[in-house]
């Protein structure tokens, strides 16, 4: 199951929305603790270098549907998640959305899990 994998990428996304920081102390500590497996370790880093990377064009997608730079930033961080998954993980639309929507109701508001799913809905 990789829902423990995406929850780690989601929040190396949510601190990388923050302070930027393209390597991270966390991802060195996520490799260190043994808990993830070589695949599980890939799917973080690419997820991850998936955002970095692409951040302009996912959020200049997003920008057609909300505005991005006042959305919240747990809101921010799993729509982007999702978008890099499916982008680069070849993960089926319908489950990224349904994974995002999960993550939004453990780390987001309560009308987080509505609004994630609304958005990457559209994308």
């Amino acid at each position: 199951m990789r829902t423990k994998a995406r929850e780690a990428a989601y929040k190396l996304i949510f601190q990388y929305l923050f302070n930027k920081d393209e390597d991270p102390v966390y991802l060195k500590e996520i490799i260190e603790t043994g808990e993830y497996d070589g695949n599980d370790i890939d799917y973080i880093k690419t997820v991850f270098n998936g955002v970095v990377k692409n951040l302009n064009e996912f959020s200049k997608m997003v920008s057609e549907i909300s505005t991005f730079e006042r959305m919240f930033r747990c809101d921010t961080a799993v729509i982007l998640l999702s978008l890099s998954e499916q982008k680069f993980c070849s993960v089926k639309k319908a489950i990224s959305i349904n994974e995002a929507v999960e993550i939004a109701k453990i780390y987001g508001t309560e009308k987080s899990p509505a609004f994630v799913n609304g958005i990457l809905g559209k994308l």
